[in-house]
């Protein structure tokens, strides 16, 4: 038995670009979990050179809707000060919980994240 399970979810910052961050999530979203997003995010976005997150969801294997909710809070709430948000990625169990919530639709998702894989990408400026 070890001492420790390993979380259910992990956030991975990718890369840097152009004032711009690619974080991609893995493992299980949901209300409790939500909070690593929220501290990852924060960690991230204070030094305020950060202007825009791309967020992959297509790692989560788990997706609750209190998670979503809590996510497109947080989207909100960057874009006040001033940090954009785009979702370039999303997995079917993202996607099941979408459809169910008219209210989740305002998730900033791009046409990539809905269409086929094709892999997170930087925006073109």
């Amino acid at each position: 038995m070890s001492g420790q399970d390993p979380p259910r979810l992990q956030v991975h910052q990718a890369e840097q670009r152009h004032g711009g961050m690619l974080v991609s999530l893995t493992g299980e979203l949901d209300v409790q979990t939500s909070l690593a997003i929220r501290e990852a995010i924060i960690r991230i976005a204070l030094p305020r050179t950060t202007r825009y997150l791309l967020l992959d969801l297509s790692g989560l294997t788990y997706c609750a809707t209190g998670g979503l909710y809590s996510l497109l809070g947080m989207t909100d709430a960057l874009e006040v000060v001033g940090v954009s948000v785009q979702i370039v990625r999303i997995s079917t169990a993202v996607q099941a919980v979408v459809r169910t919530s008219e209210q989740l639709t305002r998730l900033p998702l791009t046409a990539a994240a809905t269409g086929p894989d094709t892999g997170a990408s930087w925006p073109h400026h």
